[in-house]
């Protein structure tokens, strides 16, 4: 499973942003998005990455 679709699932697949914002989210936390996901090296880095998202998800009245 790529990075991207595990950060996806983490979010419980919710569309909250696009795929490009995902990506800008992950490469900020070091992830490449194509790169197979690896828990025991990359599980801290993708949690850092679901807190960013539902951090920007908060400050946006939109979004909730």
């Amino acid at each position: 499973m790529q990075v991207l679709n595990r950060l996806k699932m983490e979010l419980s697949n919710q569309e909250y942003f696009t795929d490009e914002q995902y990506v800008q989210f992950l490469t900020e936390n070091d992830l490449s998005p194509t790169e197979e996901y690896d828990k025991p090296t990359m599980q801290k880095q993708l949690l850092f990455t679901v807190i960013d998202v539902l951090e920007a998800v908060t400050n946006d009245i939109d979004l909730m």
